[in-house]
């Protein structure tokens, strides 16, 4: 059961991977994004009372793309885990989501939470 749940993380951030990369293809050069990366954001309670679930996340997301990079990455280049932390609270969420697009993420998994994504 183990080693299915990380093939199951491992096969989501590449299905996240490849549909970003098709999104964001034409604009990833237009934005000055030109590293051999691609940057995914997830976007979890990191902290709060729900920091175990969001860790856990984390955690599962970031074995994923270890093991991604380790198989050549998808189309030449690594995946990279980035943080964004939502503490399970919506105002939150917002701040961090608005920071993670600007910094110029090719994708985001997330929010754990509905009433956090509704705001989002």
């Amino acid at each position: 059961m183990r080693r299915s749940r990380k093939s199951v993380s491992a096969i989501s951030i590449a299905v996240l991977v490849a549909g970003g990369m098709a999104a964001c293809s034409s604009s990833s050069s237009s934005s000055g994004t030109t590293t051999n990366t691609w940057k995914i954001g997830l976007e979890a309670p990191l902290t709060g009372d729900q920091s175990t679930l969001g860790q856990g996340m984390l955690k599962g997301a970031q074995l994923a793309a270890t093991q991604i990079n380790s198989s050549g990455g998808v189309l030449g280049k690594n995946v990279e885990i980035v943080q964004i932390d939502d503490a399970a609270n919506a105002q939150t969420g917002v701040t961090a989501a608005t920071a993670a697009i600007a910094a110029g993420l090719n994708g985001v998994v997330g929010p754990y939470n509905s009433g956090v994504g509704a705001k989002t």
